[in-house]
């Protein structure tokens, strides 16, 4: 699970020290991952075999995949001045499965924190220029969420602050590269920035916190002396090589099931020995029908016994 963070730095430290992969190899897979800005497709890539040496396919996301993005700054970029990106992360993962979400944060959640930083980085100097970069899952959904609604809402609250939209076809990459310094809770971005030698600070225990090349400040009160130190430098470390090399690697492979590179999640992918796996019209009707009675009831007494216990 995402959420069993002990896990996966066991596995990825697994995998970094196979010796069956030469150092040279490995580093070059994860400088892949980073070269070919693949966070942004994390599990929506394909891994394949040419000339000995493993090679990255991207697949299609059709909810991404129209936005254009491009080398651009936000308008209120000034060059001159400090300016920082906060990466915001979906709250998904921790509404989903709370108790399965226990890992230390700087603060209580992102929206609150968020505020505290810019305001209290107005007051010591209001020429920091804050850039929020909400997250692209948001192009996912049709409907607009609350959570989506509460993070625009801060652009009318906070004269340090500019928001950069999911639709918005700034690139983060670009924009990393020319930022003072990048702001996380939990994203990849916090690898992005740091491969690229960016000053990368992280808010939570999450998994990026997990490796050198990031800093990771306890309280609020580090957080700002970060913030605010105009000479601060990215850390001397490459473990961001390690993330990159694992986020390619692992997991198996399968010899017969595989996903065409040209079909998106948001359609039916599903290929076996090359050919696609489809129900019929039949088989399809009784699955509705199971749906909108028999499990529907099922689902509603299984949550009534959750609940009761």
């Amino acid at each position: 699970q995402p959420q069993d963070l002990d896990g996966f730095i066991s596995r990825c430290e697994q995998y970094w020290n196979d010796d069956k992969v030469s150092t040279d190899e490995k580093k070059r897979m994860g400088s892949l991952f980073f070269k070919n800005n693949l966070g942004i497709r994390q599990g929506r890539v394909s891994i394949s075999k040419k000339d000995n040496a493993d090679h990255v396919e991207l697949n299609k996301i059709s909810s991404m995949d129209k936005i254009k993005f491009e080398k651009k700054l936000p308008t209120g970029w000034e060059p001159e001045k400090e300016n920082i990106i906060i990466f915001q992360s979906s709250i998904f993962e921790e509404a989903v499965v709370p108790e399965l979400y226990q890992h230390s944060t700087v603060y209580d959640d992102q929206l609150s924190g968020i505020k505290k930083i810019l305001s209290d980085a107005y007051s010591y100097n209001p020429d920091v220029k804050f850039y929020l970069r909400l997250h692209p899952s948001f192009n996912f959904w049709n409907n607009k969420t609350q959570e989506l609604e509460l993070f625009k809402s801060l652009s009318s609250g906070f004269p340090n602050l500019e928001i950069i939209n999911p639709d918005e076809g700034h690139c983060s990459y670009f924009m990393m590269e020319n930022a003072s310094k990048v702001v996380s809770f939990r994203s990849t971005t916090a690898m992005e920035a740091a491969y690229r030698k960016v000053p990368s600070i992280v808010l939570e225990d999450h998994l990026v916190a997990k490796f050198n090349c990031v800093y990771k400040p306890k309280n609020h009160q580090e957080v700002m002396q970060l913030i605010l130190d105009k000479d601060l430098k990215p850390l001397d470390s490459d473990d961001y090589l390690k993330f990159g090399y694992y986020q390619l690697k692992y997991g198996i492979i399968p010899k017969y099931y595989q996903r065409h590179p040209e079909k998106s999640y948001e359609e039916n992918w599903t290929y076996f020995r090359g050919k696609k796996i489809e129900p019929s019209i039949f088989i399809k009707y009784i699955i509705k029908g199971f749906e909108k009675r028999r499990l529907k009831t099922f689902y509603d007494t299984f949550n009534e016994i959750g609940r009761a216990h």
